[in-house]
């Protein structure tokens, strides 16, 4: 077993141990100090002497507590219950979702994956836009049934793609607009689960939709020109790549087996920790990028060369899914979350 010092000892000692802890291994724990402001409001403080702030933005705030023991997360799980998380909460031994009276999401997971660190991640969410909406006239929408509400957020509408959540759809509201949306022709190679239904109608035009809870749908289509050009893309870079020689990973990439590891929505939550992670982590990097100029040139390196590291592990990750492979609910966050990961890319002008 790989052994990590958790102690700060003579040989290992440092200026600032004040700030990390260090094993001599090279491992290291920064020093957790709790935000006062934004949506770490919103949960309770861990109380814990090491973890890490990812994200701290208007609408998603992200955390991870290091160094902890299996009964902290079960105590912290309790606390955020206590504190008012306990509506369409989903539970089980190393995770826990749910939404306050307020909407504000939390996403909790435990891991304990390194027998030196165990550790969980915290993830919190903005309660979500809700306005008065007007279902599109013209584009990919109007090839659905319009929804019973009239409330929520429009997020993406054009002849290729469209994009929404509507609120005010409890459950059972939910299963009935699956329903129309099969009647009117999504019925090709459909997948479906308690609380997502993938498929496609004759002309290929594709259509998720997915309760999130907390009385909210969320709808995605792209249209069959739209999929036509991500498999010539696939093309090109698989042309591409067989003219390069490659390392095969000893770790099985995403996609390579199906071992029935699926949630409700019918994804694997390590593959879908994977891509949150990556969207997490990009949202981190365009924020660094943006406020560039503004830090001083040695605090900025140090990030950048952090960034740098993270994104080798990531982009490894992403770059060995095997998409054939893939379940369609699988391959419809894939293309949902790199997609919307590059429009943001081309949103700011980074690249």
């Amino acid at each position: 077993m790989k052994s990590k010092i958790v102690t700060m000892g003579l040989a290992c000692s440092l200026s600032i141990a004040s700030l990390f802890i260090f094993g001599c291994s090279g491992e290291t724990y920064e020093a957790l100090e709790w935000p006062d402001s934004g949506l770490f409001t919103q949960v309770p403080d861990p109380g814990a002497e090491y973890g890490t702030i990812g994200l701290d933005l208007d609408d998603t705030a992200s955390a991870t507590v290091d160094q902890i023991t299996k009964e902290d997360w079960q105590n912290y799980v309790e606390e955020c219950k206590n504190l008012g998380y306990t509506i369409d909460a989903e539970e089980n031994t190393d995770s826990y979702t749910a939404y306050n009276e307020e909407g504000y999401e939390i996403d909790l997971s435990f891991s304990d994956y390194d027998e030196d660190n165990y550790s969980y991640d915290i993830n919190i969410n903005a309660p979500r836009n809700k306005g008065n909406i007007t279902w599109p006239a013209i584009g990919l929408a109007t090839l659905l049934p319009v929804p019973p509400s009239t409330v929520g957020e429009i997020i993406n509408d054009s002849d290729s793609q469209f994009t929404a959540n509507i609120c005010d759809i409890d459950y059972d509201t939910y299963t009935q607009y699956v329903a129309d949306c099969q009647a009117s022709g999504f019925i090709v190679d459909y997948s479906s689960g308690d609380k997502y239904y993938d498929a496609t109608n004759e002309n290929g035009d594709s259509l998720r939709l997915e309760y999130l809870g907390f009385n909210t749908m969320y709808i995605s289509m792209y249209s069959s020109e739209e999929r036509a050009s991500w498999t010539s893309d696939e093309t090109e870079i698989e042309s591409t790549a067989e003219t390069v020689e490659t390392t095969v990973s000893e770790t099985e990439p995403f996609g390579a087996s199906q071992d029935g590891n699926t949630s409700s929505d019918g994804i694997d939550p390590d593959f879908k920790k994977m891509l949150d992670d990556y969207e997490a982590f990009m949202d981190e990097y365009i924020e660094f990028m943006q406020n560039y100029e503004e830090r001083s040139s040695l605090e900025a390196l140090a990030d950048y060369a952090d960034m740098v590291s993270r994104y080798a592990d990531l982009s490894e990750q992403i770059d060995s899914v095997d998409t054939e492979n893939l379940t369609n609910a699988e391959l419809s966050y894939y293309i949902e979350v790199t997609s919307r990961v590059s429009q943001k890319l081309l949103n700011t002008s980074i690249e």
